[in-house]
């Protein structure tokens, strides 16, 4: 052992002994402003009590910043949810006034500071008006389905809040998924209000705040595929015939709305003039429909003409 090392050697460990046991005092027993200190800051929501009768907030959801301090452990456990910041309005008049914040939280924690520590709260008349939902559906029921009708349930609900942002209110909406629907089907919606400039509005309380709309479909038309029969009109010159006609496609498919009748197995063209075809051709032609009948797939359809001279090997 070094020399200087043994030199007083008992006072030294001695002192080591007394500064252990100092540091331990300290820790465990000292108060909490000479342990470990953290800081931390959150927003806290604002709640307004006591609203005088007949008037109402007319600005919701604000929210103030309250720095804290704390135990780490404490610190780290904490939500917004353990705090409350509240607005007495308990005597206000309709109008703009600043009120003094009421801060609750929990014990062990300090509030070190609060930004802002007043508010300034606007107070209106309250409003409740009746108003018609509107409905807009968007995507399409399943092939062949279309949407016969709908209904919504209730078909007027509130609207209420301050008188300021009901007087805004235009239209109350709701808006339905149809996509790939083919029967009966009711869907429950959220329901929004909008301004005159389509501008949603969450300053509005809506109750309730979800409507039942039933919608009604039908297949709306059946599907029937017939053969193509060509009809001709004129004459090929004397010296030339036709020797193969070939329609492409030869069957096609057709679009039948509910009560319209059609129980036939073939449709036929638009008469096709034969007049001056002397060569080969090939031509787009058109069917002869009845009313509101339609090609499922709309396609054209042409003719094939082979034409040779009579007398002319082939």
């Amino acid at each position: 052992m070094p020399k200087f090392l043994k030199q007083n050697l008992s006072l030294k460990v001695l002192c080591l002994l007394i500064s252990v046991i100092l540091w331990g005092a300290l820790k465990y027993t000292a108060p909490v402003d000479f342990r470990n200190i953290y800081h931390t800051s959150l927003y806290i929501p604002v709640s307004f009590v006591n609203e005088p009768e007949g008037l109402v907030v007319s600005t919701r959801d604000e929210t103030v910043l309250a720095e804290i301090k704390g135990s780490p452990d404490l610190l780290s456990a904490l939500s917004p949810g353990q705090f409350s910041a509240e607005a007495d309005l308990n005597g206000l008049k309709k109008g703009i006034s600043t009120v003094d914040l009421d801060v609750k939280f929990p014990p062990g924690v300090t509030l070190t500071k609060l930004q802002p520590s007043r508010i300034n709260v606007t107070l209106e008349p309250y409003k409740s008006i009746p108003m018609k939902i509107s409905l807009e559906s968007f995507g399409q029921p399943a092939f062949g389905y279309s949407v016969t009708g709908y209904q919504i349930s209730p078909e007027r609900i509130g609207v209420s809040g301050a008188e300021s942002a009901v007087n805004m209110v235009d239209k109350l909406l709701v808006e339905a998924n149809v996509q790939g629907i083919n029967a009966y089907t009711t869907f429950r919606l959220p329901i929004a209000a909008y301004d005159k400039s389509g501008n949603e509005l969450s300053n509005v309380i809506i109750s309730p705040a979800f409507v039942s709309a039933s919608f009604q479909v039908s297949r709306g038309y059946r599907v029937q595929s017939v053969s193509v029969v060509p009809i001709f009109s004129g004459n090929l010159p004397n010296d030339y015939e036709l020797s193969k006609v070939t329609l492409v496609p030869p069957v096609v498919s057709l679009r039948i709305p509910d009560g319209v009748k059609f129980e036939a197995d073939t449709i036929d063209t638009l008469p096709i003039d034969l007049s001056g075809l002397t060569k080969n051709d090939v031509r787009k032609i058109d069917l002869d429909l009845p009313d509101k009948v339609s090609v499922i797939k709309d396609a054209s359809i042409k003719i094939y003409f082979v034409v040779t001279k009579k007398g002319k090997k082939k």
